[in-house]
């Protein structure tokens, strides 16, 4: 490879990764936005009931989009780019519209296209900075993510908070979108002039067909759980035939999907290939139980702070800000940490350790009574968790997987986090609904912390990988 060609491709690569990076920090600014924007949104229009549900689509639509990126990204490498392009332009179209929605029903309908916007960062973007680095570099890259989604963390509740309280909900939409054109910009750029491509393009391709049966199955499971949860406190209450319905094709679709599993292997829409590998089995359980736990914190406390402590829009982005804090500091330190010891346990386990002793203090001073800046001061050391939960299941899937199982095996990995918050979203609406904001929040975080316990130590199992597995670039 001559300089000029050489010079080409690191700058190709530099800028592919500047875009994941934008797009990184704009699609958690908006998500941890949306745990401040959707509640005044509600006030406004309606809907107060069911606004959980438009997080819950996306997510929905982001679980089926996983399996298939690792499926694409598996049989055809060089289409990551575009891919995640195609994916992120689609997200700014959604935002655009989410802005101009006149009801909460049609900000659910459009949102469940945005979807498809988490799936590629996780399974495409991940893979992509893994696919152009050395496992040295890649840890310290995937490990600014974190720094970077902390950023957007950070700045995204509060600026959305001061955006709702000076002028209306609906700007803070107009802030992602054009983010996430900018970031398309920089991937197209990048690919043009990375003339020799990375190595996941040598890649073998696959040649079995694509799973319909099992996409259509894991979507209607999904459907069953999310739906039941989400709408039994009102729409379709609990116990009626509709709501139990929902819960009998949750059951059906899973088993359905189980079968098709282990009928068709490798070819399922999840290949049963990716199990028979320990650390991604365990990865995908302690990313399910992670956010599971997370979410009733993360996703509920803004609401809490809305609702029962009196405060702004404002202030309850504030909290998810601290929160966000630490996470700027230290996530590329834990990348690199995880990068060098081959294995992400000895961090996950630190952060866990932190998760659970936050939540129990939560448990035993939240109160309507206590000041907002006492629950800055958890928020804030609940973000070394925060921290170590973003580098963990950034870089850990692209160290501990096997090459040749990465790129699906991180689908099912990043699969299971979704998995993970949709299921917490859905259980923790449902308990808010039962209990009420103040006690149901207690009762959240009980259930978190009871997640938490179990995911220390399913986290235990984890093995290091050989570093001369390594392949070099």
């Amino acid at each position: 490879m001559d300089t000029e060609t050489h010079t080409a491709n690191k700058t190709g690569r530099m800028l592919i990764l500047i875009g994941i990076y934008i797009a990184a920090l704009a699609t958690r600014f908006v998500s941890t936005g949306s745990f401040t924007v959707l509640p005044m949104a509600a006030l406004d229009i309606g809907g107060m009931e069911i606004y959980p549900l438009a997080s819950n689509v996306s997510g929905l639509v982001s679980i089926c989009a996983m399996p298939v990126y690792g499926y694409l990204g598996k049989r055809y490498p060089a289409l990551k780019p575009a891919l995640l392009a195609g994916a992120l332009t689609v997200g700014a179209i959604v935002l655009f519209c989410v802005a101009m929605a006149p009801n909460m029903f049609v900000i659910i309908a459009v949102n469940l296209f945005y979807g498809v916007v988490s799936g590629a960062i996780f399974v495409v973007a991940f893979s992509l900075i893994r696919d152009m680095y050395d496992v040295k570099q890649a840890g310290i890259y995937l490990g600014l993510i974190g720094t970077v989604t902390s950023i957007g963390m950070l700045v995204g509740p509060a600026l959305t908070g001061l955006i709702i309280d000076a002028l209306n909900w609906r700007f803070a939409f107009h802030v992602g979108w054009p983010l996430l054109l900018v970031a398309v910009a920089f991937i197209l750029v990048g690919v043009r002039k990375n003339k020799g491509g990375s190595a996941a393009a040598e890649a073998s391709q696959q040649k079995a067909g694509f799973d319909a049966a099992g996409a259509i199955a894991l979507t209607l499971f999904l459907a069953g759980v999310v739906l039941s949860l989400s709408l039994g406190r009102s729409y379709v209450p609990f116990g009626t035939l509709a709501n139990n319905a929902m819960i009998v094709l949750a059951a059906v679709a899973l088993i359905a999907l189980v079968w098709i599993v282990r009928k068709k292997g490798n070819a399922a829409f999840i290949p049963s290939t990716v199990f028979r590998d320990r650390n991604t089995s365990v990865l995908a359980c302690m990313n399910l139980l992670s956010n599971l736990s997370t979410i009733a914190l993360s996703f509920f406390m803004p609401s809490y702070i809305i609702n029962v402590l009196g405060g702004s829009a404002f202030q309850a982005g504030c909290a998810t800000a601290t929160y966000a804090l630490l996470g700027i500091f230290i996530c590329p330190a834990l990348g690199r940490l995880i990068a060098r010891h081959g294995t992400a346990r000895w961090v996950f386990t630190a952060g866990t350790v932190v998760r659970i002793g936050v939540t129990l203090a939560l448990i035993a001073f939240l109160r309507p009574e206590l000041s907002i800046w006492a629950v800055y001061g958890f928020m804030l050391v609940a973000g070394f968790y925060s921290a170590q939960q973003n580098v963990t299941f950034s870089t850990a899937p692209q160290i501990q997987i096997p090459a040749e199982l990465r790129v699906q095996g991180n689908s099912v990995v990043q699969t299971a986090q979704n998995l993970g918050s949709s299921i917490g979203i859905a259980v923790y609406t449902a308990i808010m609904a039962g209990f009420g904001i103040a006690s149901g929040m207690l009762v959240a975080l009980t259930v978190a912390v009871a997640a938490a316990v179990v995911l220390l130590v399913v986290g235990q199992f984890l093995v290091p990988v050989c570093k001369g597995n390594d392949e070099s670039r």
